[in-house]
């Protein structure tokens, strides 16, 4: 457990960080050329009567022209992943019949809070009200957001036996679902726990 603390940060970019792929990019630029493609016709017939039209024809203009080469051109990289949380012996509860009624199932030896950021393109509003807008438009830009998660961390010396082990975390989940993380030293049973979507790190191989 202590290790585990010391090392976290590391546990969990080994865990969960990605680098951003230039195809992620690809995809961000071609769906939002798509969108502005269906979207702005409509947004001109709907907006060109309108006193304030002309004050707009220069972004009507660069969003007809746009084709997202200022955001493929550069180089983008993730961030690494933020811890901003680690509590040890997490109570599991589960509500009873009556409002208030609590009762303590077990206790995951260590709950971690992290961030991390996906990359979205901003500029191009959604929703219906807010596309009929042109004062909601702007050039598209690429914006990294952080995504909060959590995962809960089960800690064993040894695991003498792997069924009780995935008996015990399957319990945990029908009152507490999210991710779940051995960590050991004995990495015998590692497959085993990934076919039935349990995550393994390894005690003291970081």
């Amino acid at each position: 457990m202590i290790w585990l603390q010391e090392n976290i940060n590391q546990v969990i970019n080994n865990l969960y960080y990605e680098p951003i792929e230039q195809w992620e990019i690809k995809n961000l630029v071609n769906s939002t050329k798509k969108k502005i493609q269906e979207d702005l016709p409509e947004l001109i017939r709907r907006n060109k009567h309108r006193q304030e039209f002309e004050q707009y024809s220069d972004l009507i203009n660069s969003l007809q022209e746009w084709d997202g080469s200022e955001i493929l051109n550069r180089t983008w990289e993730r961030p690494e992943i933020k811890v901003y949380s680690v509590k040890w012996e997490t109570c599991i509860e589960r509500t009873g019949r009556s409002a208030g009624d609590k009762f303590t199932l077990g206790f995951v030896d260590m709950s971690v809070s992290y961030s991390k950021n996906r990359f979205y393109i901003k500029g191009i509003p959604h929703g219906h009200a807010r596309q009929n807008q042109l004062s909601d438009y702007a050039l598209p830009w690429l914006e990294p957001l952080e995504e909060y998660y959590e995962v809960f961390f089960e800690v064993k010396t040894r695991i003498q036996s792997v069924g009780a082990l995935l008996r015990q975390i399957n319990f945990y989940k029908s009152y507490q679902p999210g991710k779940y993380v051995v960590v050991s030293p004995d990495d015998r049973h590692k497959d085993l726990l990934a076919s039935q979507g349990v995550g393994f790190v390894k005690a003291f191989a970081q």
